[in-house]
């Protein structure tokens, strides 16, 4: 069964991913950012929300931390006890009915406390585009920060 919804598309490390709309809490420039210049810790920067400071994070092509200067947006998703952010490069908005994910299950142990990063895919031809599981998602970007 194919699911025909509005996607966030984005890139990490230069391999391309999507994440639908709704899982996202906000975008944010990346100039509206506090970028953490002392390279303490492993957020690339943070959003400042009332007396919280919600931590944004850089990932590299293997979903490890990464200091890189490639990106534009962050993109928030609602976790516990705070929103996490995802650095992100090119990030657009497809329309409904552009794009048709496949949900499929992995196999094998999952990759982080969470679970599998992954639930499903959009399949064009040649190209395989991997969609997140934006709660799995957030709790490995919060893990990081643990």
């Amino acid at each position: 069964m194919q699911k025909s919804e509005q996607f966030l598309q984005f890139a990490l490390g230069g391999n391309s991913y999507l994440l639908p709309s709704g899982a996202s809490l906000a975008i944010e420039k990346r100039d509206t950012l506090v970028s953490n210049d002392t390279g303490g810790g492993d957020a690339c920067a943070w959003r400042s929300v009332g007396s919280e400071r919600w931590p944004v994070y850089c990932l590299d092509a293997d979903l490890r931390v990464a200091r890189t200067a490639e990106w534009e947006e962050a993109i928030f998703l609602p976790a516990s006890p705070h929103a996490v952010g995802l650095a992100a490069h090119g990030v657009q908005l497809l329309p409904a009915g552009e794009v048709a994910v496949v949900p499929f299950r992995p196999i094998g142990p999952a990759p982080t406390r969470a679970g599998h990063l992954f639930n499903a895919a959009w399949v064009r031809e040649t190209q395989v585009t991997l969609v997140f599981d934006h709660g799995t998602l957030a709790l490995f970007l919060l893990d990081l920060g643990a």
